[in-house]
């Protein structure tokens, strides 16, 4: 091996998919004999993985990219990757980098990654994914597809990642009973728009009860839906299938029929409506949380004004709200933007002021309930153990006055709480 190369940093911009991509180029390092550091300037090899869903996430991977620039002063040998959507969308007009690697490459990532380790050549991998040693531990990602067929007038996903395409049910299943033997104990399926899977006739309903049907003592989630795809056979799937956790990301986007129609989303407000009244009826505890986009072009204040009338409407527990983002090459692109900017600040406050005051009351509303707990971490405040509800709220556990004390709960254990508490947006109870 060249003993040049002895270190890695690695940072992570964008979604989960990202996130479970570096976790794979963490493991593919890890076996070629490098160590993962956390400083940049102990590092031989730089690797950023980068999003270009929105500008904000551009602007700030190219600051970090040309920051991190500096530590070419001191190693000569040192090498700068760049991966994800941006390497694919603005590869060439990124300076100081030595290898572009996008989603659409990957399966040249394990060559290069060992041709720069080792200086020697070896064949490109046919299997593009692998479990990652990086997720060991309470919770993991697991793809179930990639790529994206929708093309939403707003999104640049089909064009950096590709169509979709699913993946074999049985590679899934080697997978997650992988992940089950190392002891994860809560699994989120990806997907761009994982609700469209379908492999040899396998929908997504069918993929989540053959993997249900695997997880004993388990939570299994997934993200991100698309209203689209969305069945009752999904909702009777969800409501019977023990492992499935009670808590759905479907987002919404707008409350406009005709924003919606002009961002090619394929449903209306009363569709989506439909769909969460009956996930309601099936499964009366689910949480629902939602993606929101403020100053769509031609957005008026009617429009925003049927958003805010959804949102408060549905009641989410979560959402995602998001400025208008100007993608090159989009349709929505083309379309002359006549939203000040002022106004989408404006108007976005509102939103986030209505949907905090959503939130903040869901949690409260989990006072004097008792719930299941995944410990996954101890909070940086206080060191008490902390995890999520089935549906997906963190709560702090503090000691029961006569029994088991916090610090003896072990990560990955699950515990029955009961709330008693709401410390600023976390929910407080004590073990029974």
């Amino acid at each position: 091996m060249n003993e040049t190369f002895k270190k890695f940093f690695i940072q992570t911009y964008g979604c989960q998919m990202n996130l479970y991509d570096s976790g794979v180029v963490i493991s593919l390092l890890e076996k070629e004999g490098l160590k993962e550091t956390d400083e940049p300037e102990c590092a031989d090899i730089i690797i950023v993985n980068t999003c270009s869903v929105r500008e904000h996430a551009e602007t700030r991977a190219l600051g970090r990219i040309s920051s991190l620039q500096i530590h070419r002063r001191e190693k000569a040998w040192l090498q700068f990757i760049v991966i994800g959507c941006m390497a694919e969308r603005l590869r060439n007009s990124i300076p100081g980098v030595d290898f572009f690697i996008g989603p659409k490459e990957y399966d040249r990532l394990p060559e290069t990654i060992r041709e720069i380790v080792s200086s020697r050549q070896y064949g490109v991998s046919s299997r593009q994914y692998g479990v990652s040693s990086k997720q060991y531990g309470v919770s993991a990602f697991l793809p179930v597809m990639r790529g994206c067929d929708n093309f939403c007038s707003y999104c640049v996903v089909p064009y950096l990642r590709g169509s979709a395409v699913s993946r074999r049910p049985d590679e899934i299943l080697d997978e997650f009973n992988y992940l089950k033997r190392e002891g994860v104990k809560d699994v989120t399926l990806l997907g761009q728009s994982v609700t469209e899977y379908r492999f040899n006739g396998v929908s997504f309903p069918d993929l989540l009860g053959m993997i249900d049907k695997e997880s004993h003592d388990m939570r299994i989630r997934f993200l991100t839906s698309h209203p689209g795809y969305i069945s009752d056979q999904l909702i009777d799937v969800m409501a019977e299938c023990p492992s499935l956790c009670e808590n759905i990301h479907l987002p919404l986007q707008s409350g406009s029929n005709r924003i919606l129609n002009l961002m090619g989303r394929g449903y209306t407000v009363e569709a989506y409506t439909d769909w969460v009244k009956k996930f309601r009826e099936r499964i009366p505890n689910i949480a629902i949380s939602t993606d929101m986009i403020v100053g769509f072009p031609t957005e008026e204040d009617q429009d925003f004004s049927l958003t805010l009338e959804i949102v408060e409407r549905i009641g989410f527990d979560f959402a995602y709200m998001f400025l208008y983002s100007k993608r090159d090459g989009t349709k929505a692109g083309k379309i002359p933007d006549n939203v000040p900017l002022k106004t989408k600040k404006i108007r976005l406050q509102k939103l986030i002021d209505l949907q905090n005051r959503l939130t903040q009351r869901k949690r409260e509303q989990l006072v004097g309930e008792e719930v299941e707990i995944l410990v996954e971490k101890r909070s940086t405040r206080n060191n008490l153990p902390m995890g999520k509800t089935r549906t997906g709220k963190e709560v702090i556990i503090r000691s029961q006055e006569s029994g088991v004390r916090s610090q003896d709960v072990k990560m990955g254990q699950f515990v029955k709480v009961y709330v008693n508490s709401i410390s600023g947006w976390t929910p407080v109870g004590k073990i029974l």
